[in-house]
């Protein structure tokens, strides 16, 4: 019975020197949306976390092709000044040739 709720954040915190504390509390909708409107960061994190449940065999995904988790990860890729996120798809490329 949650409607459109897919969750509701709430934020509690007192100022150091103060007594009272203060919420703040947001709903986050449960509506589709296109992932190709999302930020670059958005993308790269959830390459990261649904390549993470492809190694985990997890049940709670049913599309596990990898290069649909590459090509996320390159669209994700934006600035990458330390290499981290190149790495990641070079791991994901290393993983793509030992399951073939």
């Amino acid at each position: 019975g949650f409607g459109e709720e897919l969750a509701t954040i709430k934020f509690r915190y007192k100022k150091p020197d103060g007594d009272i504390s203060r919420e703040i509390s947001q709903v986050v909708k449960n509506v589709a949306g296109r992932i190709s409107s999302s930020s670059p960061d958005f993308k790269f994190a959830s390459s990261v976390a649904w390549f993470g449940l492809v190694l985990r065999n997890s049940e709670l995904i049913t599309r596990k092709d990898l290069s649909d988790i590459e090509s996320l990860a390159r669209q994700g890729k934006s600035k990458d000044e330390e290499g981290y996120r190149s790495e990641f798809i070079r791991l994901i490329e290393s993983y793509k040739t030992i399951q073939k």
